[in-house]
């Protein structure tokens, strides 16, 4: 099977059904294909809902908010109780109800576009530059009432005058696909999205050089892009909350479900299509070689087995890459906190990566025998072994530099270690993430800072996914909402549940919901919180062996 290094191997055909997607508009009335965002029906099931912009945020209740009863049991012996008025969560905003709607435009704007854009059809041409202005003023009041439809193909007429009177890459058209992008973001339309962003990657291509500060930045958003989408489907497509449950990756041979198969005597790992792996394991050869044998010559010889390599996701391998030729594009001059951040992002894609290979191993439960089973313990995925060696030498290197610079602030050398903690919990070295926890802590308390602002660095929230610096699903970050932006919610849900000293999320119930909270919802969020793993709670420096959470979890989508 090819790896996938390079830009997407259907990029060439994205930019041009983008570009043919405008000319045929402007032939044919500007027709566009659209995904319609949810809208919360009294009628709709659980089924009907496509939850396309899916976000949980938490905030602590008060122990008193949550009664024993609704419970059903006391705090188990050993369970931190929650204090009785909530920690203050910095980056966590007050949630609110929908409220009275903000002022929109209202028809009679629209209506007087449209009158302009007629007369200066009739007065002028198809391309005047007046029409663009007009053209791009209506798609905006169009997208400000939510007629994403209607904003998106005012802003591709407007493109397709740029094109015509500038030529096809004129950088003057960047503004109206961001508009476009925005347009399909707010609909969810993964499919358009990615089309569309990279469609605005190659006009930076075409217009600036390889270094030039606008096309390195172009280069980054493309790759981040390329994470969110990734993440983003698996959320969109999960039917328990676990993005990586689907056990699906975009290779060149399109969207695959792979399951490992091992060689019962190296433990070597291949990754095989699920439709086919029965060819391994067939009646006859099953009974031949006595009890599902796999070996390593069958795996070599089978033309669909595939190095764990082959198999990751195409989106994380370009994003990747696109990451480590910025990296190589930096001057001497470049602040180290640049380098800093994009070495976060490429531990997100292995991290990204590894949970991907979990699910793919899980999937192999149902279809081995335990025979079969009992050889994987012996040799790891090298890739993500590799990903996990890798990534933590590059975040030690980050905490051995800061400890090395003179008057490096506390907080950044704490957070440093921070980082490096929650990426050694994430692979399971809880002992020494607590060492370098505690290492963080004591950096923050021998500065003067207060127990308060400690607290506050290690728990910006109730629930922190480890590690903090990565992106994960059903987040703010995911869509690119700023932490502080005012959000209204369609509902919330409470839940009690513990966080253990190692990250592990127990004694989960959700007690109570807002009336139109869907069954769906309460799945999708139990299966999340089981599959992930949080940050422990520290008090004094030391990890708590196990912290007890009264939540409300507010969700919008």
């Amino acid at each position: 099977m090819k790896k996938q290094t390079t830009v997407s191997s259907k990029g060439w055909q994205l930019r041009q059904q983008v570009g043919a997607k405008i000319l045929t508009a402007a032939l044919v009335g500007w027709l566009v294909s659209s995904w319609p965002a949810p809208v919360l029906a009294q009628d709709e099931s659980d089924e009907e809902i496509a939850y396309s912009r899916l976000l949980f945020e938490a905030v602590l209740l008060p122990a008193s908010a949550i009664t024993p009863e609704q419970v059903g049991a006391q705090p188990a012996a050993g369970v931190v109780p929650v204090a009785a008025t909530p920690v203050a969560l910095a980056a966590v905003p007050t949630l609110t109800m929908p409220s009275a709607e903000t002022p929109q435009p209202n028809q009679a704007d629209i209506d007087r576009y449209l009158a302009q854009i007629s007369n200066t059809l009739e007065e002028q041409d198809l391309y005047a530059e007046p029409l663009r202005e007009q053209y791009m003023a209506l798609g905006q009041l169009y997208q400000q009432r939510g007629e994403h439809d209607e904003a998106i193909a005012v802003f591709e007429k407007a493109m397709h005058i740029d094109r015509v009177n500038q030529g096809l890459y004129t950088q003057r058209q960047i503004p109206l696909v961001d508009s476009i992008i925005a347009s399909y973001n707010a609909q969810g339309n993964l499919e358009e999205l990615n089309n569309y962003q990279e469609y605005l990657y190659y006009i930076h291509q075409k217009s600036f050089a390889p270094d030039s500060p606008e096309l390195l930045a172009a280069k980054e958003k493309w790759a981040d892009w390329n994470v969110q989408a990734f993440l983003k489907e698996g959320a969109q497509n999960s039917p328990n909350g676990n993005p990586f449950a689907l056990r699906t990756t975009m290779t060149d041979l399109g969207a695959t479900e792979f399951v490992a198969v091992r060689d019962t005597t190296t433990g070597i790992v291949r990754y095989v299509p699920r439709n086919q792996v029965q060819g391994l394991l067939s009646p006859s050869r099953y009974n031949q070689i006595g009890g599902g044998t796999i070996t390593d010559f069958d795996l070599r010889t089978n033309a669909y087995a595939a190095a764990p390599q082959d198999v990751v996701d195409r989106r994380l391998m370009l994003a990747r890459k696109l990451y480590q030729e910025i990296k190589q594009s930096q001057n001497q001059n470049d602040e180290a906190a640049r380098s800093d951040s994009l070495q976060l992002k490429l531990a997100s894609i292995a991290f990204a990566e590894k949970k991907q290979f979990e699910s793919m191993d899980r999937g192999s439960n149902d279809i081995f025998t335990s025979a079969t089973l009992s050889a994987w313990d012996k040799q790891p995925n090298s890739w993500v072994a590799n990903g996990e060696v890798n990534n933590r030498k590059a975040l030690e290197a980050i905490v051995l530099r800061f400890e090395q610079t003179p008057n490096t602030p506390a907080q950044e050398l704490a957070q440093a270690y921070i980082n490096l903690a929650d990426w050694l919990i994430s692979y399971e070295r809880a002992n020494r993430a607590e060492e370098v926890y505690t290492k963080a802590w004591n950096v923050l308390q021998q500065a003067g800072v207060s127990q308060e602002e400690i607290s506050k660095q290690f728990n910006p929230a109730p629930l922190i996914p480890v590690p903090g610096f990565a992106l994960h699903p059903y987040s703010r970050a995911i869509y690119g909402i700023a932490p502080t932006a005012a959000l209204s919610y369609k509902g919330y849900m409470d839940v009690v549940l513990s966080v253990g000293e190692r990250g592990k999320v127990n004694d989960l119930k959700i007690v109570a919901a807002t009336d139109n909270t869907q069954q769906r919802l309460r799945i999708i969020l139990l299966g999340y919180l089981r599959n992930q793993t949080m940050r422990p709670w520290l008090e004094a420096g030391k990890v708590v062996k196990n912290k007890a959470f009264n939540l409300r979890i507010y969700y919008n989508y």
